[in-house]
């Protein structure tokens, strides 16, 4: 039986929490949601070990949610 693996850890921006991640040594996608100002941004890191080596893509997305018209707004 083959265990199954995290795909996603969604975190907090704590910097125990993303060493933790990397320490796991396997492919992930990391969203971390940063509570420090301007507070609309997520950050999603793309985790793959490759030969040995962890290359990681990265994306800020700023978010912005109209209360009025319940409408998610993204921007990359």
């Amino acid at each position: 039986m083959t265990p199954d693996f995290l795909k996603i850890a969604i975190i907090d921006d704590f910097s125990t929490y993303k060493k933790a991640v990397k320490l796991l040594k396997y492919n992930l996608v990391n969203i971390r949601h940063i509570h420090k100002p301007p507070h609309r941004c997520i950050i999603m890191d793309i985790q793959k070990y490759m030969h040995d080596k962890l290359v990681i893509t990265r994306m800020a997305i700023l978010y912005d949610i109209s209360k009025f018209e319940n409408k998610f707004i993204t921007r990359i």
